[in-house]
Protein backbone atom coordinates (compact mmCIF):
# COMPACT_ATOMS: atom_id res chain seq x y z
CA UNK A 1 0.00 0.00 0.00
CA UNK A 2 1.63 3.63 -1.35
CA UNK A 3 1.30 6.00 1.34
CA UNK A 4 2.64 10.02 1.05
CA UNK A 5 1.50 13.33 -0.06
CA UNK A 6 1.70 12.33 -3.50
CA UNK A 7 -0.85 9.27 -3.20
CA UNK A 8 -3.18 11.94 -1.10
CA UNK A 9 -2.90 14.30 -3.72
CA UNK A 10 -3.82 12.05 -6.11
CA UNK A 11 -6.89 10.51 -4.21
CA UNK A 12 -7.82 14.20 -3.49
CA UNK A 13 -7.81 15.03 -7.20
CA UNK A 14 -9.41 11.77 -8.04
CA UNK A 15 -12.46 12.69 -5.71
CA UNK A 16 -12.56 16.30 -6.83
CA UNK A 17 -12.68 14.93 -10.50
CA UNK A 18 -15.41 12.46 -9.35
CA UNK A 19 -17.68 15.45 -7.68
CA UNK A 20 -20.04 14.68 -4.76
CA UNK A 21 -21.59 11.51 -4.52
CA UNK A 22 -24.97 11.05 -6.55
CA UNK A 23 -26.76 10.60 -2.74
CA UNK A 24 -25.14 13.99 -1.89
CA UNK A 25 -26.78 15.65 -4.62
CA UNK A 26 -30.30 13.95 -3.94
CA UNK A 27 -30.36 14.54 -0.32
CA UNK A 28 -29.49 18.36 -1.26
CA UNK A 29 -32.40 18.21 -3.58
CA UNK A 30 -34.35 17.04 -0.92
CA UNK A 31 -33.31 19.40 1.67
CA UNK A 32 -34.45 22.10 -0.52
CA UNK A 33 -37.46 21.34 -2.22
CA UNK A 34 -38.86 20.21 1.40
CA UNK A 35 -37.90 23.90 2.30
CA UNK A 36 -40.36 25.20 -0.18
CA UNK A 37 -43.43 22.31 0.46
CA UNK A 38 -45.00 23.01 3.89
CA UNK A 39 -46.67 20.15 6.16
CA UNK A 40 -50.32 19.54 5.45
CA UNK A 41 -51.00 19.02 9.47
CA UNK A 42 -51.33 22.84 10.13
CA UNK A 43 -47.87 23.61 12.23
CA UNK A 44 -46.97 26.10 9.35
CA UNK A 45 -43.52 24.43 8.68
CA UNK A 46 -41.81 23.33 5.97
CA UNK A 47 -42.52 20.10 4.91
CA UNK A 48 -38.49 19.02 5.82
CA UNK A 49 -38.34 21.10 8.94
CA UNK A 50 -41.32 20.07 10.59
CA UNK A 51 -40.77 18.89 13.88
CA UNK A 52 -44.50 18.99 15.50
CA UNK A 53 -44.63 15.59 17.28
CA UNK A 54 -46.89 12.58 16.12
CA UNK A 55 -47.34 14.46 12.86
CA UNK A 56 -49.43 12.12 10.73
CA UNK A 57 -48.54 14.17 7.71
CA UNK A 58 -45.04 15.08 7.39
CA UNK A 59 -43.34 11.40 7.59
CA UNK A 60 -45.79 10.89 4.87
CA UNK A 61 -44.87 13.60 2.83
CA UNK A 62 -41.40 13.03 2.99
CA UNK A 63 -41.48 9.61 1.65
CA UNK A 64 -43.88 11.35 -1.41
CA UNK A 65 -41.34 13.70 -1.96
CA UNK A 66 -38.57 11.45 -1.76
CA UNK A 67 -39.97 9.24 -3.92
CA UNK A 68 -40.84 12.17 -6.71
CA UNK A 69 -37.10 13.33 -6.59
CA UNK A 70 -36.16 9.95 -7.52
CA UNK A 71 -38.32 9.40 -10.32
CA UNK A 72 -37.99 13.23 -12.06
CA UNK A 73 -34.60 14.65 -13.40
CA UNK A 74 -34.65 18.20 -11.67
CA UNK A 75 -36.01 19.33 -8.07
CA UNK A 76 -38.11 21.68 -9.46
CA UNK A 77 -40.29 18.73 -10.95
CA UNK A 78 -40.57 17.16 -7.67
CA UNK A 79 -42.01 19.94 -6.53
CA UNK A 80 -44.64 20.03 -9.32
CA UNK A 81 -45.58 16.49 -8.61
CA UNK A 82 -45.90 17.42 -5.28
CA UNK A 83 -48.26 20.43 -6.52
CA UNK A 84 -50.14 18.47 -8.67
CA UNK A 85 -50.99 15.84 -6.22
CA UNK A 86 -51.99 18.53 -3.32
CA UNK A 87 -52.73 21.62 -4.86
CA UNK A 88 -50.76 25.35 -4.19
CA UNK A 89 -51.59 24.91 -0.94
CA UNK A 90 -48.48 22.62 -0.38
CA UNK A 91 -46.01 25.34 -1.83
CA UNK A 92 -44.58 27.84 1.29
CA UNK A 93 -44.97 30.77 -1.16
CA UNK A 94 -47.99 31.55 -3.38
CA UNK A 95 -46.78 31.07 -7.66
CA UNK A 96 -46.00 34.42 -8.67
CA UNK A 97 -49.05 33.38 -11.41
CA UNK A 98 -52.98 33.79 -12.26
CA UNK A 99 -55.11 34.39 -8.68
CA UNK A 100 -51.99 33.80 -6.46
CA UNK A 101 -49.93 36.37 -7.63
CA UNK A 102 -52.55 39.09 -5.70
CA UNK A 103 -51.11 37.59 -2.54
CA UNK A 104 -47.50 39.16 -3.80
CA UNK A 105 -49.41 42.54 -4.75
CA UNK A 106 -51.95 43.03 -2.19
CA UNK A 107 -49.49 43.51 0.71
CA UNK A 108 -47.52 45.96 -1.00
CA UNK A 109 -51.07 47.70 -2.61
CA UNK A 110 -53.18 48.05 0.55
CA UNK A 111 -49.44 49.36 2.48
CA UNK A 112 -50.04 52.32 -0.51
CA UNK A 113 -53.23 52.71 -0.35
CA UNK A 114 -52.89 53.34 3.54
CA UNK A 115 -50.07 55.71 3.12
CA UNK A 116 -52.53 58.03 0.64
CA UNK A 117 -55.19 57.59 3.09
CA UNK A 118 -53.30 58.63 6.00
CA UNK A 119 -51.81 61.51 4.11
CA UNK A 120 -55.31 62.56 2.73
CA UNK A 121 -56.53 62.59 6.31
CA UNK A 122 -53.40 64.88 7.31
CA UNK A 123 -54.04 67.61 4.85
CA UNK A 124 -57.76 67.32 5.76
CA UNK A 125 -56.91 68.35 9.17
CA UNK A 126 -54.70 70.80 7.99
CA UNK A 127 -56.80 72.24 6.46
CA UNK A 128 -59.50 72.26 9.07
CA UNK A 129 -57.23 73.93 11.05
CA UNK A 130 -56.06 76.80 9.21
CA UNK A 131 -60.09 78.00 8.07
CA UNK A 132 -60.27 77.87 11.95
CA UNK A 133 -57.38 79.80 12.72
CA UNK A 134 -58.69 82.20 10.17
CA UNK A 135 -61.66 82.42 11.71
CA UNK A 136 -60.62 82.65 15.19
CA UNK A 137 -58.27 85.51 14.27
CA UNK A 138 -60.84 87.42 12.44
CA UNK A 139 -63.22 87.46 15.61
CA UNK A 140 -60.18 88.98 17.32
CA UNK A 141 -59.63 91.87 15.48
CA UNK A 142 -60.33 94.89 17.57
CA UNK A 143 -61.59 98.49 16.32
CA UNK A 144 -59.08 100.41 16.07
CA UNK A 145 -60.73 103.47 17.83
CA UNK A 146 -61.55 101.16 21.00
CA UNK A 147 -57.47 100.24 20.90
CA UNK A 148 -56.44 103.69 20.85
CA UNK A 149 -59.10 104.82 23.36
CA UNK A 150 -57.62 101.69 26.18
CA UNK A 151 -54.17 102.32 25.09
CA UNK A 152 -54.24 105.89 26.24
CA UNK A 153 -56.12 105.26 29.18
CA UNK A 154 -53.80 102.27 30.22
CA UNK A 155 -50.85 104.96 29.54
CA UNK A 156 -52.65 107.69 32.16
CA UNK A 157 -52.74 104.89 35.00
CA UNK A 158 -49.02 103.86 34.55
CA UNK A 159 -48.22 107.70 34.75
CA UNK A 160 -50.08 108.18 37.78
Amino acid sequence: MKSGPAFAILVLAAVAIAGPAPGIETEREYHSAGDKLICLCGCMQSVYGCNHYGCPQSDGLRKELRAAIASTDSEQAAIDVMVKEYGDKILTEPPKHGFSLSAWIMPFAALGAGGILVILVLQGWRRHALQAAAVAAERQQVDPALLDKYSKQIDKEIED
